[in-house]
């Protein structure tokens, strides 16, 4: 099929996180089936810009030159330009909604939002539960699509590196010899509830185990953090979450660990990809405590994914979007969020089962990779595709 695909983003690799990941994976494994043009915007402070004029003008130079037959955006947010796409191009335009890109709590975002959305062609959503706040907006059924994003499952091939342990001895200050290691992946943002359960759970699990929590650089967005500061805390809190920037400042976040959880709780920042797979590997339990938060919500799950694929036992939270990647006692275990005694009993059930653990370990990988894979994602996308195409 020669039909040209152009695809609109603002959240692309180098820059991290789920949502780039999904649009990396997207427009390199539509490239296997379609002709592909893609408009990447790299600059985060210039994205409303790119939204709402950039994108629209940079289309219209792009399509003089070829001929685009359908276009994607890959967030929510992009659906705010629309009118200029419209403007000059005639092509079909679809565009996926991942969470907080449809839910963002601004009045004049979701009144402005609402009838943008009704100009797509067809509306893709990452989750069941982003389809429902869909729905609730008033999007038609039959104008909505669920895809799930995949996951790396090449990862299961990675080897796990004995030698990674002493490395990480030496990055965290203690022996591991007899500790059991908790995981959790992401940025320092409240509904991610990791300082929930260091404050409420860790304390009342065995003295072994131990809690690693991977994420963006503590001293990251120095600019972003600084502009903060001299906003209304409401007006704080939406800058916060468009750039998924916690409002905790660095020393703030250490006193968080406190001296009952010291040598016991250990927060990593950034670390490199290769870095990260052995943590996976590593860990016994990755762990995922989202917790309900106001204007916001975890449309998926991708790095629960990733763990089960590394061969972690995943235990999150029945909130949101997360079902939709861990399927309960089939890749993961899910405990309904801010039940703190629920938490207890279950990790320390699980750290106490060694044997089971591991078994339980290799049944939720091979359900993770037989079923979510980014190819599977891309395919699902590309039968969408052929139907404007």
């Amino acid at each position: 099929m020669d039909k040209r695909v152009l695809f609109i983003t603002h959240k692309y690799p180098p820059s991290i996180g789920g949502m780039q990941k999904q649009s990396y994976e997207l427009v390199t494994g539509m490239e296997k089936h379609l002709p592909v043009e893609k408009l990447v915007w790299h600059d985060r402070l210039t994205v409303p810009y790119f939204i709402l004029k950039g994108a629209g003008k940079k289309a219209r130079a792009l399509m003089q030159q070829k001929p685009i037959h359908l276009i994607h955006l890959n967030d929510g947010s992009m659906t705010m330009g629309i009118n200029s796409l419209k403007k000059h191009a005639s092509a079909p335009i679809l565009s996926t909604f991942h969470g907080l890109d449809l839910i963002f709590p601004n009045p004049l975002y979701q009144k402005l939002m609402i009838p943008r959305i009704k100009k797509l062609d067809k509306v893709i959503t990452v989750s069941t539960e982003t389809k429902t706040e869909c729905l609730k907006r008033g999007i038609q059924e039959d104008r909505i699509v669920v895809i799930p994003n995949g996951v790396d499952t090449d990862m299961s091939q990675i080897p796990r590196d004995p030698a990674f342990g002493e490395k990480l001895e030496d990055r965290i200050g203690i022996p591991l010899q007899d500790k059991k290691i908790l995981l959790s992946v992401g940025r320092p943002v409240p509904r991610k509830g990791v300082y929930w359960f260091m404050e409420k759970v860790m304390g009342h699990l065995p003295k072994d185990a131990i809690y690693l929590v991977v994420g963006a650089p503590l001293k990251s967005d120095k600019f972003l953090r600084s502009l903060i500061n001299f906003l209304p805390k409401r007006w704080a809190n939406q800058l916060a979450l468009i750039y998924g920037i916690g409002l905790d400042r660095p020393e703030q976040l250490r006193l968080r660990v406190s001296e009952r959880l010291r040598n016991r709780v250990f927060l990593l920042g950034k670390v490199p990809y290769e870095d990260l797979v052995q943590l996976y590997k590593h860990a016994d339990l990755f762990l995922m405590p989202n917790i309900p938060v106001a204007g916001d919500m975890e449309g998926f799950g991708l790095t629960a994914l990733e763990a089960s694929v590394n061969g972690t036992v995943v235990v999150a939270s029945r909130l949101e979007g997360i079902p939709d990647a861990v399927k309960d006692g089939k890749n993961g275990i899910l405990i309904a969020p801010l039940d703190e005694a629920a938490w207890i009993s279950k990790i320390d059930e699980l750290l106490g089962k060694t044997t089971e653990l591991c078994k339980l370990a290799q049944k939720f990988q091979t359900y993770t990779v037989a079923h979510y894979s980014w190819d599977r994602m891309v395919s699902r996308y590309l039968e969408l595709f052929k139907e404007y195409l």
